[in-house]
């Protein structure tokens, strides 16, 4: 979202993680996590958004900053594009593609990304 100072404003967060160190934190006005909890998952789960999802991510490894920076970067093509970089009609289709596939250069699908601007 913008704002109306023409400010980028991030409204979700996805699996975002805690990192100070606070004894507990309210999350999203519904709940109160204490320090020390963590969310339960089972073993060998993949949870996400699928299409934003690193290819670490997709296999169930361990992620780190740069999964970040990868699903904002997933964010900026599909804003500058109108696609998604990674396609498929089902879920598992989309992971495959996230860990097989390169996208197509955004120049090739937006026309005006060609002319250079001084």
């Amino acid at each position: 979202m913008v704002d109306e100072h023409g400010l980028v404003k991030v409204l979700y967060f996805g699996l975002a993680k805690l990192a100070g160190s606070p004894e507990s934190l309210e999350v999203s006005g519904m709940a109160t996590v204490s320090l020390g909890q963590r969310p339960r998952t089972e073993g060998d789960a993949v949870v996400g958004t699928v299409a934003y999802m690193s290819p670490e991510q997709a296999e169930g490894r361990p992620v780190d900053t740069r999964s970040d920076i990868l699903s904002f970067g997933i964010m900026l093509y599909e804003m500058t594009t109108g696609q998604r970089p990674f396609r498929g009609d089902s879920h598992l289709s989309i992971l495959s593609a996230t860990l097989r596939e390169d996208p197509a250069p955004p120049r090739q699908l937006v026309a005006e990304l060609l002319r250079r601007r001084r």
